[in-house]
Parts: C-alpha cells; structure tokens; sequence
C-alpha cells in the first residue's frame, strides 16, 4: 500500500512542476517585468550601442597644411584657378599666404559653403582646380590694323625731316658764313697781299 501512494505521488511531481512553468511563462508575457532575470521567459532586448556623436569623441581637425607645403607648381595652379574665376589679380608666385590670395581663398571659400578661413584643404583645393578648369577661354579680340598713312600724313612727316636737316645744318652754315667774313674783312686789310680766301662752291671749298 505504501509504494502504491509512493508511486502516486512520484507521477504528480512533474505534472506539478509543468503546470508551475506554464503560468510563469504566461504571467512573464502578461507582465515582463515580473520575469526573472535568469528565469525563461522573453529575454529582454539588448541596450543600443552609444552613437559617437553622443559619446563626444573629438571631431579631426581640417588639414590645411597639405595644400600649404605642396610643391611649387601646385601652389601656382591654385592661384592660377583663382585668377581664372576672377578672384584673384596678384602676383602668380605660389605664396597661398599672401594677403591677396587668403582674400581671394576666403572669398571662393564663402561662396561655396566652406569655413572662410583663406586656407584650403585638400578637397577643397581640387574642387577649386575642377570648377576653373570648366570655365570657357576668353578669347582676346585681335588688335585692328592700323589704317595706311595718307598723301598728307607722309608730305607732313617729309617736311618734319627736312626741317630737322635743315636745323642740323645751320651751326655748319654759320661757322662757314663767320670764316668767310673774316677772310674778306683781313683782305680788304691787306690790301689784297698775302691773304689767301675760300670760298664755298657747290659743297666743297675754292680758295683764291
């Protein structure tokens, strides 16, 4: 009689312990608060990983000294780029920290939304570099010849010549004219005796 109750109650255990898990599962769903933590159950959802924008990591600053220490030739372009959108009129000497070309920078740079600080990055120089190579070649209008010299242009520039001969002539002239007056003043003088005179004839000299 004994083993028979034994047995009895060896068979209610587990339909006990089933029916104990079952209503703890339903009150877990009904109420998931009330679940244990190493019970079964729903296990509770993960929490989200922090964003870096709210953990506060420090954002990298901008490099401006790339495009500041790139070879000559490349700081040149840059000014070259300027000048080619009408920002830029100095000198083409490669200096990006003149005055005239951190004003010009800082003028592009506003224009497109970037921080106005007259430095480039490297990004931004290569989008300067793209946007003035897009713009059209401005042609230059070819000097219009010069009309030709008129009858009266070249008779007026003919008479310029001769009177600049003429003037160049006159201090000879007058040297000549001044020799030939004391010759004939020392010959009336001697009467004629031992006074030699020269005279002009047709560009050369006559003496008597």
């Amino acid at each position: 009689m004994q083993r028979l109750i034994l047995l009895g109650l060896l068979l209610l255990v587990p339909a006990i312990a089933s029916a104990q898990s079952a209503s703890e599962v339903e009150r877990c769903f009904q109420n998931p608060g009330s679940c244990p933590s190493g019970g079964g159950g729903a296990p509770a959802p993960a929490a989200a990983a922090p964003s870096p924008a709210t953990t506060g990591a420090p954002r990298a600053a901008p490099d401006y000294t790339s495009v500041l220490k790139s070879p000559d030739p490349e700081r040149r372009k840059l000014q070259e780029s300027l000048r080619t959108l009408d920002k830029y009129n100095g000198p083409i000497d490669g200096d990006l920290q003149s005055e005239p070309t951190t004003k010009a920078i800082t003028e592009w740079q506003k224009a497109h939304g970037f921080t106005p600080v007259g430095k480039l990055t490297p990004t931004e120089a290569v989008t300067l570099n793209n946007e003035a190579a897009r713009v059209p070649i401005k042609r230059i209008n070819p000097i219009a010849a010069a009309p030709p010299p008129s009858n009266a242009d070249l008779l007026k520039a003919l008479q310029a010549r001769l009177a600049e001969r003429r003037k160049a002539a006159e201090p000879k002239a007058e040297a000549a004219s001044q020799a030939l007056l004391r010759d004939l003043k020392a010959y009336v003088a001697a009467d004629g005796k031992g006074v030699r005179i020269v005279l002009p004839v047709d560009g050369g000299w006559l003496g008597r």
